[in-house]
């Protein structure tokens, strides 16, 4: 018998190219700077990046990682920003996909670049040693 909890399953293609899309709407919507808000974050909306969007198996959930391009910027002004503008993110979304549901979306930190440079400076050291 096989243990079904460790068996990797295949993404489905509909998951894939939901994900994508609503990647890319949600990158070009903010950096366009239609999303400034006149609230005290001012144009904190051109400083974040979307990197990685994962779509639930019935594309009706999103988790949607991202980070911030300048380290002046907190992760929690990144997702206090993002939250008070989920509406508006998903209006737009809904604006411009034909989905029978808008996704709901759930924001994430992606320390996958901290995480990466840190990777690199102790490989830098393991190098110097040699």
């Amino acid at each position: 018998m096989v243990n079904t909890n460790f068996v990797q399953k295949k993404e489905a293609p509909r998951r894939i190219r939901v994900a994508s899309e609503v990647k890319r709407i949600l990158s070009e919507f903010i950096i366009c700077g239609t999303m400034k808000s006149d609230d005290t974050y001012g144009s904190m909306a051109s400083m974040i990046a979307i990197t990685d969007v994962e779509m639930s198996p019935d594309l009706q959930h999103a988790k949607v990682f991202v980070s911030s391009i300048l380290p002046s910027i907190s992760s929690e002004q990144c997702l206090n920003f993002l939250e008070t503008n989920k509406y508006k993110l998903r209006n737009h979304i809904g604006a411009l996909m034909r989905l029978k549901r808008i996704p709901d979306l759930h924001f994430f930190i992606d320390n996958s670049y901290e995480q990466g440079e840190k990777i690199e400076h102790i490989l830098k050291k393991l190098d110097i040693k040699k």
